[in-house]
This record gives structure tokens, C-alpha cells and sequence, in this order.
């Protein structure tokens, strides 16, 4: 609806007399102040196009382009949809250019609309690394005024999104110069500022280590932190002041006595704020509070116990809970729900991973907590933010022998976890569901045979080639948990999906001293046991399994794979014909003489260990085994380590020699 003093002011946007257009202008602000339907009536004759060409072409005058500047900030107010048209006619760039004056009440305006752009979600993206110098000059005006400060810092908060921004934040000093917000008595500069530093410090090093070290008039910026905890404070200042001291202290940016408050001032204060009634709770406080807590606590037990005690915590997460698999349940505002529970789910994720008696405590707390994570997790949310934190708190839960014989004994839940194995194209899903998987093929998990029988050995032998080194790692470690103690049968399974040539690959193609290397001989160690199946799988597979021992051995690995390394020979040892592999190949036995005199306790027992049953006088063909050994001086050797101090070495030399 356009009111005739806003035609008027239309019109006079038309007229070269920069009185005349500073008095539309000053039309325009009045008539669209809270006003949408005139906003939406200017959108449709084009204002923004209109006034932003007059500005940019024919009037260079300050007061101009400031009231411009005022204009735009008000038109953008109104909506997102608002804001989007001023981006859409290139309001961006001009407000780029022009913060390169030198800082007036005209920058001020510029800075202010940039802001409401990105309140309203419309800020240029990425403006701190395409935009280095735009940093500089927003700290430059930072002290214009109060308002300044405020906008230059939300500014900041919103646009400061990746590791690289912060660095970026931190070699500008903007630590030191937005530091001083948090000591001043405005709420709304204590709240810009502490909200600035909550993105800044977010799980990054560097901004962390600068700020600790940061203080403002002689005053420690963490202590600061710790007095903005007040509850005389503003809800909002408190739980951004318990967010930053969390990144500080996992990022060990905190000192000794800071550490002991921890529990009792940040934990509580993110606690407390969880269990605050809605009336009190701004929009996203709930979700941000839970976020903060479960990386505060999530790798330790001591923090974990103290969140499981205080009682309200777990009830309060229990309400916010979610079960899609409810057809009755009716949810006014959906969206902040969702939001609300998959943060309840990361700390509960977080808060049972570690203490067995803690987990039972918090699931007797939310009692339908498996039948939520049921409805997360199957089909029809799997493309939600939710999975996440769903396949985080069934990690943990799989990590318990009573929860993966109860939760997971509902078939439902591991053939839902299966499928979503089977058919997921995102890494960190993937990462997150091998490692599940991982605890479900145990020896005492009831799904084990399941999961086997469904396919599961076959397909992670094909992950275990997967780019994603946690998806490797986790497909090999899901094999070796379906070998460890399990029937012929299985190992049977494993060695067709994954035999010792495609470990040799994997190995050599690694050449480092990693986790998977280690997981790899792992598996190699498990699927060698019991005599009968030692020979079979050394009777087609021998020269890979010797090829990877020997790649090990000679490699420059840790003491860890080549222990391993040699515990598979001791393991081939105990077969029968399979000793053959050792004593015809002089190359090992040399290598096991070296080791024997090893400088390391664990190769050493390693070494004698495979040399005794070498020397077992009840197996067949221990005499020319004997024999061999004595004459590539394995059991001059055995005599010279009876001088060992280690008691259990010394036993283990002995009960050799007492074969001979």
C-alpha cells in the first residue's frame, strides 16, 4: 500500500537538489519503519535499483549516500526477502568500496547495513578470506560508537566460519580489540563481544592460545569469562561465556586452578540453562547448550559422572526426545525440536561412552531412548541432520555388553544400521556406522550371526580399499572382531573376502606406522588360530603371510607391528605342518636370532616365544626341527639369555631349553 507522502518521495528521488533528495529519503525511512506492506509496495517500484543508481552515479555527496546507507538498512529490516532484493541490485560491492573511506558517522552507516544483511542470512559469504583488508577497516571503526562496535562485532561472529577465518580473526588483532566489549556495562556490547569469541574459539588452537594470553587493562579476558558466569547476567552472556571457556579448555588453554572450576561453574551453568523453563529460553538456546556440554564432557569420565548426577540433566533430555516411529505424537514447531533433539542425543552420546553404571543410570532417566533413535535411523530420516548424533549415541551405547543385549537385540535397529551401511554415500556416515559395526560382530553380541548372515564380511572387505582412512580402519577392525575366537566357518568367510595377498597389498601400499597397518596384522594374528586351520590357510596362502611378516620385520615400524608380526609367527608355530614356513627359511630364523637379543623386553619374548614352540618336543618332527635351530646358533642364544633379569623371560628361556 503506498500512502501519497511515499509516491512524493518517490518522485523526489528524480530531482538533482541534494535538499530534495535528502528530505525523500528522510519520507522514505518514516513511511517503511515497521512497515512491510509499504516495504513490498517500494520493492515493486524498484527503490533499491533506483536509489542505489542515483547514489553510485549522480551524487557523490556524503549526507547522501549516509541517508542512502540509512535506507537500505531499514528496507532490509523488514525480511529476508527484503535483504535478498538489496543483494540481488549489487548493494554489496558498493558497501565493500565505500568502507574504505576513513572512519566517519558515513562508514558507521555502511557497517550497520552490512550487518542487517547478515542478520537477515544475506552477508557476503566468505568475506573475511576474500576480504582480508574489509577486516582491518571494520576493526578501524570499531570505536565510532557503541552501535559501531556492536554491528562490527556481529559482523565478525557471522562471517567467521571456517579454521582459516580465525587465523585470519587473530593475525588482524581482533582478539584485542573486540576484548574490551566484554568489560563494558552495556548488555548488548557484553553479548556482541562474548558471542564474537564463542565462533572465534570454536574448536581452534591458535584463537585459543591468543586469548588466553589476551588482557584488557591488566584484566585476564578467561577471568572475564568466568565473572560473565554471574547470574546476574543476561542467560544469553552467561551460556556464550560457558561456551568459550569450554574450546579454551579443551584446546588445554586453561590452567590448573581455571580446570577445577569447571565442573562446578561451567558444567552447572550449561545444566542449568538446559533446564531453564521455556518462557526464559531464547530461540536455539536449549540446542546450544546441550552442543557445548557434550564437547565439554565427551572425552572425560570425571566430567561425565558429574553432568549424569545432577538428576534434572538426563529427565531434561529425556523431554526432549523424539519418536518418528509415534503416530500420535504432534509437534507444533517441528523444526526446533528436531534441532533440540539431535543435540539432546550428543550429550547423551557423550555422557554414556565411558562408565557402564552411568549408562544404565541415564537410560533408566530416558526410557524410550532406543525406540527415538529406531525412528532416526531408519529410511526415512536418513537424509535429516539428525543421523549424526543418532549413530554417535548407538556408538556408545554398542560399546556395553547389557546394551548390546537388550538394544541391539531388537533386530530392527542393526538391520536398520545395516542398510544404512549398504546404502550411504557420506564418509562420516559411513565412518560412524563401520565403527558400530565394529562392537556388533563381538563374541558375545546377539546380532553377530545376523549381521554375518545378512552379508556383512563381504561388504566390509570391500571398505577396507574405502579412501576415508577411519572407514578403512574401522572395516578391517570389523573383520578382525568377526574372527576373534569364532568357528572355522567365519574365518573361512573372512579369508575368501579379505585373504593375506589383498592384506599384503594394503600393507605395502601403506608403508607407515599406522593404525590400520596395526589392525591389518591384527586380523592376520586372529585368522591364524587353531592347528587345522593354520595349515589349511598356510597351505594356500603361506608365501603372502611370510611376505608380510618379512615387510614388517625389515620395515621401519614400531616395536607394536612387529611384535604383531612376530606373534603370527608363534601363531604358525602352533600348527603343523605350517612350521615348515619357519624352519625351511633361513632369512626368518636369522631374524628371529636378532630379535631374541633384541634391545626391547616385549619383541624379545615375542621372538623366544615363536623359537619354543619350534623346539616343542611333543609335536612331529621336533627333532629335525631341534636340529635346525641348533645349527643357526638359535639355541646358543637361548643358553646366553638365561643371564635375563625379567623373571618372565627367563621362564619362557628356560621352559625352551627344557624341550631340548
Amino acid at each position: 500500500m503506498a500512502t501519497s507522502r511515499l509516491c512524493s518521495a518517490l518522485a523526489k528521488l528524480e530531482s538533482n537538489d541534494e535538499t530534495v533528495l535528502l528530505e525523500a529519503m528522510d519520507d522514505l525511512q518514516f513511511e517503511i519503519l515497521c512497515n512491510n506492506e509499504r516495504r513490498q509496495a517500494l520493492l515493486e517500484r524498484r527503490l533499491p535499483a533506483k536509489l542505489l543508481s542515483r547514489v553510485v552515479q549522480g551524487f557523490p555527496s556524503v549526507a547522501v549516500k549516509k541517508d542512502a546507507m540509512v535506507t537500505f538498512t531499514l528496507f532490509g529490516r523488514g525480511s529476508p526477502d527484503f535483504a535478498k532484493a538489496l543483494v540481488n541490485e549489487g548493494v554489496v560491492p558498493f558497501l565493500l568500496s565505500e568502507l574504505c573511506e576513513l572512519p566517519t558517522d558515513y562508514a558507521a552507516a555502511c557497517i550497520a547495513c552490512i550487518r542487517m544483511l547478515y542478520v537477515a542470512g544475506q552477508g557476503p559469504p566468505d568475506l573475511i578470506q576474500n576480504h582480508p583488508d574489509i577486516v582491518l577497516t571494520l576493526l578501524k571503526n570499531l570505536n565510532l560508537s557503541t552501535d559501531t562496535q556492536h554491528d562490527v562485532a556481529t559482523i565478525l561472529t557471522h562471517t567467521c566460519r571456517t579454521e582459516e577465518d580465525r587465523h585470519i580473526l587473530v593475525g588482524s588483532g581482533a582478539i584485542d580489540r573486540i576484548l574490551p566489549m566484554l568489560f563494558h556495562n552495556l548488555v548488548r556490547l557484553q553479548l556482541a563481544g562474548v558471542n564474537f569469541f564463542a565462533n572465534v574459539l570454536y574448536r581452534c588452537k591458535s584463537s585459543c592460545c591468543a586469548f588466553r594470553s589476551a588482557k584488557f587493562n591488566g584484566k585476564s579476558g578467561v577471568k572475564r569469562l568466568f565473572a560473565l558466569l554471574s547470574a546476574i547476567k543476561s542467560y544469553s552472556v552467561q551460556l556464550a561465556s560457558a561456551r568459550c571457556l569450554v574450546y579454551l579448555m579443551r584446546k588445554g588453554c586453561l590452567d590448573s586452578a581455571d580446570m577445577k572450576r569447571i565442573p562446578l561453574e561451567v558444567v552447572s551453568k550449561l545444566i542449568h540453562i538446559l533446564v531453564l523453563s521455556p518462557e526464559l529460553q531464547e530461540k536455539g538456546m536449549k540446542a546450544s547448550a546441550c552442543t557445548a556440554l557434550a564437547y565439554c564432557i565427551e572425552n572425560d569420565p570425571d566430567l561425565q559422572y558429574t553432568a549424569h548426577w545432577i538428576r534434572l540433566c538426563p529427565q531434561v533430555l529425556g523431554t526432549m526426545m523424539l519418536n518418528f516411529e509415534d503416530k500420535e505424537v504432534k509437534i507444533p514447531t517441528l523444526e526446533e525440536a528436531e534441532v533440540n533433539f539431535g543435540a539432546a542425543l550428543e550429550v547423551v552420546a557423550a555422557m554414556i561412552g565411558f562408565r557402564e553404571d552411568v549408562c544404565q543410570r541415564v537410560l533408566g532417566d530416558i526410557r524410550n531412548l532406543d525406540a527415538c533413535l529406531l525412528g532416526v535411523i531408519n529410511s526415512k530420516c536418513q537424509q535429516s541432520d539428525l543421523l549424526i548424533p543418532a549413530l554417535n549415541c548407538l556408538l556408545s551405547l554398542s560399546r556395553w555388553v547389557e546394551q548390546l543385549r537388550t538394544v541391539f537385540f531388537d533386530e530392527r535397529i542393526y538391520k536398520a544400521l545395516y542398510h544404512i551401511l549398504s546404502t550411504t554415500e557420506s564418509n562420516e556416515v559411513l565412518a560412524r556406522v563401520t565403527a558400530i559395526m565394529c562392537n556388533l560382530v563381538l563374541g558375545f553380541s546377539p546380532c553377530k550371526d545376523g549381521l554375518i548372515d545378512a552379508g556383512l564380511i563381504e561388504h566390509m572387505s570391500k571398505l577396507i580399499d574405502h579412501a576415508d582412512i577411519s572407514v578403512k580402519l574401522n572395516a578391517v577392525w570389523a573383520l578382525q572382531n568377526c574372527c576373534y575366537r569364532a568357528d572355522d566357518r567365519v574365518k573361512a568367510l573372512v579369508l575368501n573376502a579379505c585373504p593375506p595377498g589383498r592384506i599384503l597389498c594394503a600393507v605395502t601400499e601403506l608403508k607407515s606406522d599406522s593404525p590400520v597397518v596395526l589392525r591389518f596384522l591384527y586380523l592376520l594374528m586372529d585368522l591364524l588360530t587353531s592347528k587345522p586351520f593354520v595349515d589349511v590357510v598356510m597351505s594356500t596362502n603361506g608365501v603372502q603371510v611370510m611376505q608380510i611378516v618379512i615387510f614388517i620385520l625389515e620395515g621401519p615400524f614400531s616395536v607394536y607391528p612387529k611384535e604383531v608380526a612376530l606373534m603370527i609367527l608363534v601363531h604358525i608355530t602352533d600348527g603343523g605342518t605350517s612350521k615348515d614356513f619357519l624352519i625351511n627359511n633361513e632369512d626368518i630364523l636369522n631374524k628371529l636370532a636378532n630379535y631374541m637379543q633384541y634391545g626391547c623386553l616385549r619383541l624379545q619374548m615375542a621372538a623366544v616365544r615363536c623359537v619354543c614352540n619350534l623346539l616343542w618336543k611333543e609335536d612331529y618332527g621336533f627333532v629335525e626341527r631341534q636340529v635346525r635351530l641348533r645349527d643357526v646358533g638359535i639355541l646358543k642364544i637361548l643358553q646366553q639369555l638365561l643371564n635375563v633379569t625379567d623373571p618372565a623371560l627367563f621362564d619362557l628361556v628356560k621352559l625352551s631349553l627344557q624341550q631340548v
